[in-house]
């Protein structure tokens, strides 16, 4: 690159950086700004960064014919996603000051604002949102057009922002990739009214919610006029979209019987014409006049319910009063069961309680507690003081154990021979030490003769030739695991000494050292 070159891309740089220190001063404001009380400054502002994207495109076409690298490029995209944010910013600010008044102009129409006398401030009237439900579309469609969409005060830009404001969901997704400008607003609405305004989805959507209606379990008004308020407004959009529902004939009737509740249904049955089919126009109709007969049944249960509640209130206070002579006989009578209860002491620790509740005496065991007993001078059933004799006794408990006369308290008084868990263990202790001791002596002695310890210069001890019976000793496995096997063929170094064989086990063939090798005395 020439020096001239060079001087003039540092000329453009720099008035590069120029623009981008002013958008980003614009972005500080535009973040801090009170937007109530400084929205003429914001719009006066947003013009003027709107000349700024004119300028910096000429910088930067002049700045990529003299350097074409990949860095120039990124400066371009930064500028570029950080312009546009802040003006789309800023643009919603200066909308959304102007919402207010532009719905209270869509909610009352100039004809009408003044007709004579004193101005009545009115509340706004907002339009619902549309969530991509077709059940309401019809009522959207007519409230936003009527309102905002032919509605020549409005530009097309700020129909756009109203249509955002009122759609969600699945139908706010049809448009969020939208720019929000004026030339826009067409192509947006048009895509949501080619996507709802289906007259054959709606009239099935419709179909689905009368087939879905929630039945009726129980008899009850609020519910049966919940269930023909839905029928009747599903059946009269369908109507309103040319399609006829009360030529369903017998289908609809029977989707809306088997709804009903078993009283609704019998008094259907009543008045139903018995020769000929009846129409859905009667089944609603009766259907209204059920609900006005509930209704009035639930109202005078309500006026039935008071009257009682004031009756009883009155029957209270009249016995209260009548009871007011008793007070001093009742309270006589709780104190002298007190001082009757406070007398009794149990005969064992001498506190406030029978003895059958004495934790002292539970603990003892049931011999201790018969002893006790006996010394007491108890009964043996009732454990009370009065008698000794069980004969005598008027009790009709017996025991609940084996249902003889006398406390279950003292059930279990005959010795009996009872497994000591200590005893058991010092057994089983004994007989495990008894068994180790036996396979101890029997390992050493016995097994240590059928594995002779042959030194490798010679061979002693019976040798292992092929056909004898053997055990395949494993170091991780007890005894009596091992595997059985018979020598299939040996295998002598060249001193002639045997140290490796090939067994055959039922797990197949196996070659194992001949140290590993126990014989068995088994002729083969």
């Amino acid at each position: 690159m020439q020096s001239g070159q060079s001087s003039e891309l540092a000329v453009y740089t720099m008035r590069r950086s120029q623009l981008k220190a002013q958008l980003t001063k614009f972005q500080t404001y535009i973040n801090n700004v009170d937007v109530e009380n400084n929205i003429m400054q914001i719009r006066i502002r947003l013009e003027k960064i709107k000349e700024l994207w004119t300028e910096f495109d000429i910088v930067h076409n002049k700045i990529e014919a003299l350097d074409t690298s990949n860095e120039q490029l990124d400066h371009k995209n930064t500028f570029v996603d950080s312009y546009f944010d802040i003006v789309a910013k800023a643009e919603t600010m200066v909308q959304s000051s102007n919402l207010v008044n532009d719905i209270n102009r869509l909610s009352i129409p100039e004809s009408h604002a003044q007709i004579g006398g004193p101005v009545i401030r009115m509340k706004p009237l907002e339009l619902p949102t549309f969530s991509g439900k077709f059940e309401e579309w019809s009522t959207f469609k007519d409230l936003f057009s009527s309102m905002v969409h032919a509605n020549p005060t409005i530009v097309d830009v700020q129909k756009f922002v109203y249509l955002r404001m009122y759609l969600c969901g699945d139908a706010l997704a049809l448009i969020q990739n939208l720019a929000t400008t004026g030339d826009n607003y067409a192509i947006a609405w048009k895509t949501v009214v080619e996507r709802y305004d289906n007259k054959r989805i709606l009239i099935q959507s419709y179909t689905k919610n009368i087939y879905e209606l929630k039945p009726i379990q129980k008899e009850s008004s609020t519910c049966l006029r919940k269930f023909t308020a839905e029928l009747n407004m599903n059946m009269q959009a369908m109507n309103a979209l040319g399609h006829n529902p009360y030529a369903w004939g017998a289908l609809l009737l029977h989707v809306v019987l088997v709804k009903l509740d078993y009283n609704t249904i019998r008094n259907w049955e009543s008045v139903a014409t018995k020769e000929t089919l009846p129409t859905i126009e009667e089944l609603i109709i009766f259907l209204s006049e059920r609900c006005r007969v509930l209704e009035a049944i639930d109202t005078s249960k309500n006026l039935s319910n008071n009257s009682n509640t004031s009756q009883y209130t009155q029957s209270k206070q009249n016995y209260r009063n009548q009871n007011d002579k008793n007070i001093q006989y009742k309270i006589n009578k709780k104190v002298n069961a007190f001082v009757a209860t406070s007398r009794l002491a149990c005969y064992f620790c001498k506190q406030s309680h029978p003895i059958y509740k004495c934790q002292k005496f539970i603990t003892l065991n049931a011999n201790d507690r018969a002893l006790k007993v006996d010394e007491l001078k108890l009964c043996r059933n009732c454990l009370s003081i009065d008698h000794t004799d069980i004969q005598l006794c008027k009790s009709k408990r017996l025991c609940s154990k084996c249902d003889k006369a006398h406390n279950t308290l003292l059930h279990g008084e005959i010795q009996q021979v009872v497994h000591n868990p200590a005893t058991a263990n010092v057994v089983n202790t004994e007989l495990v030490q008894l068994v180790q001791h036996v396979w101890a002596r029997w390992s050493k002695e016995y097994l240590g003769q059928l594995q002779g310890r042959n030194k490798w210069s010679k061979s002693r001890g019976p040798s292992i030739q092929p056909g004898i019976l053997v055990l395949i000793k494993e170091n991780n496995l007890p005894p009596l695991n091992w595997l059985l096997g018979r020598v299939t063929d040996v295998h002598p170094g060249p001193d002639g000494i045997v140290r490796v064989a090939t067994l055959h086990t039922n797990l197949g063939s196996k070659r194992r050292a001949v140290r590993l090798l126990c014989p068995l005395p088994i002729e083969p």
